[in-house]
């Protein structure tokens, strides 16, 4: 944009490139916040079923 001395032309594709700069940017960015909260989600359904499981085990290892 800055090189396009007035080239109308030029100006506009670096205009384009600038957009779709942070366009990408944005993406990347919400594809990494997606994929933290889902590795969070799935993480923490895991801990919770093995929690309960090893309770179950120690409450029947107590009542034998």
């Amino acid at each position: 944009m800055v090189l396009s001395n007035g080239n109308e032309k030029t100006f506009t594709e670096g205009r384009n490139t600038v957009t779709y700069a942070v366009i990408g940017l944005v993406v990347a960015i919400l594809a990494y916040t997606i994929i933290v909260v889902v590795t969070n989600t799935v993480g923490s359904l895991g801990n919770q079923s093995s929690n309960s499981s090893s309770t179950q085990s120690t409450t029947t290892t107590q009542s034998q």
